[in-house]
């Protein structure tokens, strides 16, 4: 004899798989686009900016000279190059190889439609001199900035150099 229980728990997972189905026919969202050209990025500017801030900083402890110099360079790269950015310097006080030193920040923001950020950091102080691969993100900042002059973004953009980390 059929037992009745059987075939209504066999048409539970029927539905069920169903119902997993019918939630799965959509399409695929389209890729992530750009306007920008992946051929915008100029890599051998960047490794030039890299090799000239070395020679010109070479000495850039976390709150040395150097570093402080480095940042209001970057900051005046990002106010000049670009003007869509807002730019900002924060000082502060922070614990380094060396004591206490006055630290700055240097952050370029870039408003996008959406809400939403994405955020680049690199740092540029050194405890070695002149270390010139510790200088690849700050330049990398330099040539993304200027790369997205004149861009209409769906998120803000925030690049962010900063000091203390070594």
């Amino acid at each position: 004899m059929l037992d009745p229980r059987i075939y209504r728990t066999g048409f539970i997972v029927v539905a069920l798989a169903l119902v997993v189905l019918a939630f799965s026919l959509q399409n695929q969202p389209g890729p992530a686009g750009t306007t920008l050209a992946p051929e915008a990025f100029n890599g051998p500017a960047a490794y030039q900016t890299m090799t000239t801030l070395a020679a010109q900083y070479p000495e850039r402890l976390p709150g040395s000279v150097d570093d402080r110099d480095l940042a209001t360079e970057v900051a005046q790269d990002f106010r000049t190059a670009n003007r869509a950015f807002t730019v900002s310097i924060d000082s502060f006080s922070g614990r380094t190889v060396d004591g206490t030193r006055t630290l700055a920040n240097v952050t370029a923001v870039l408003p996008g439609i959406n809400s939403g950020s994405v955020v680049v950091i690199a740092h540029r102080d050194s405890l070695a001199s002149p270390s010139v691969a510790d200088l690849s993100g700050t330049a990398t900042l330099i040539e993304l900035e200027r790369d997205l002059e004149g861009e209409t973004l769906n998120r803000t953009v925030v690049l962010a150099s900063t000091t203390g980390s070594a």
